[in-house]
């Protein structure tokens, strides 16, 4: 999945969870999905960080005015 398809399923679980009615059993389901969805996407965004890091690296002298 690609980030921005992670990112809209935690936006649909979080919009899930403010309707008025929630089923518990559902709400447990749905709260773990969330939790695997943050991870995913901290992981994702942890790796692009380390790539930009590393690229400015590579181009330290651009960076360096």
């Amino acid at each position: 999945k690609t980030l921005a398809i992670r990112l809209k399923e935690l936006d649909d679980i979080t919009q899930w969870f403010e309707k008025e009615d929630v089923d518990i059993d559902l709400a447990l389901k749905k709260f773990e999905e969330g939790l695997v969805l943050v991870k995913e996407i901290k992981h994702e965004l942890q790796t692009v960080e380390h790539k930009i890091v590393g690229i400015k690296k590579q181009y330290r002298d651009i960076f360096e005015d």
